[in-house]
């Protein structure tokens, strides 16, 4: 079973900041979306991390921006 995690990720060549719920194994195959530049750098932003899918929703949840990705995960 492979962990999944919703990661913060910064682009090296463009600046583009992003996001993408990714397996921890696949982190270093991460493109960016803007320019598809492979140099992305792991950042964190300190918002909706989960250990496991369908977790209630919790104070880190509550008026995320992220709603569109993470929702299905909080509830």
């Amino acid at each position: 079973m492979y962990s999944m995690a919703l990661i913060d990720f910064k682009c090296t060549k463009c600046g583009y900041k992003f996001f993408e719920l990714v397996n921890f194994k696949d982190r270093d195959k991460v493109k960016c979306p803007q320019c598809k530049s492979g140099g992305v750098q792991q950042i964190y932003e300190g918002r909706c991390y989960f250990g496991s899918p369908k977790k209630e929703i919790g104070p880190a949840c509550e008026g995320c921006d992220r709603a569109r990705v993470c929702n299905d995960m909080c509830q």
